[in-house]
């Protein structure tokens, strides 16, 4: 929500919006999807090869799974404050 309703302060290049939305929406979707499958397969997806935790073949996937949304939320964040400090300077050099 914070992204809706501060990106049109985020001064960013077209590619850069279109890499932020995809990392966004990888970020949400991945962390989602992953932690409603852990109850069911009775896994955590914390360590491959299932850790202290239950080891097999789903609690695998969870964890491969679990990796694209830890790069996408980095991503999101980088280019937020890119976006934002880009705005900020815009704005100071405007007054």
């Amino acid at each position: 929500m914070g992204l809706a309703f501060g990106g049109g302060y985020m001064r960013l290049t077209s590619r850069a919006h279109t890499i932020l939305f995809w990392a966004a929406l990888t970020m949400a979707w991945l962390f989602t999807l992953p932690a409603m499958a852990h109850p069911l397969f009775g896994t955590r997806g914390l360590e491959f090869g299932g850790g202290p935790f239950k080891p097999g073949l789903a609690n695998d996937v969870l964890y491969v799974i679990g990796w694209p949304p830890m790069i996408g939320v980095h991503v999101m964040i980088v280019l937020s404050v890119i976006g934002v400090v880009r705005y900020l300077r815009e704005v100071h050099t405007r007054s």
